[in-house]
């Protein structure tokens, strides 16, 4: 798939699916999760071009990274692919 404003919107909405499903000892990754993906909704309303998708995916992949959150955001990744 590539890496347009339709794959951003679902990997926003398993995102946001995921965060509202929870348990009590996951919450603690919310905040890590935001700041992972908080910058979708500007990528979306700028001026989007194909490296412009491709520069915000190596962010979150940086940010996931630094985060130890690797594997949990490729498995929201993949759910779409």
């Amino acid at each position: 798939m590539q890496r347009d404003t339709t794959f951003y919107l679902l990997i926003l909405e398993e995102v946001l699916l995921e965060l509202r499903n929870f348990e009590a000892h996951e919450v603690h990754h919310a905040p890590k999760i935001a700041y992972i993906f908080h910058n979708v909704p500007a990528l979306l309303q700028s001026n989007f071009r194909s490296t412009t998708g491709d520069e915000a995916f190596e962010v979150i992949q940086a940010r996931a990274q630094a985060l130890g959150l690797t594997s949990w955001v490729d498995i929201a990744i993949l759910t779409w692919l």
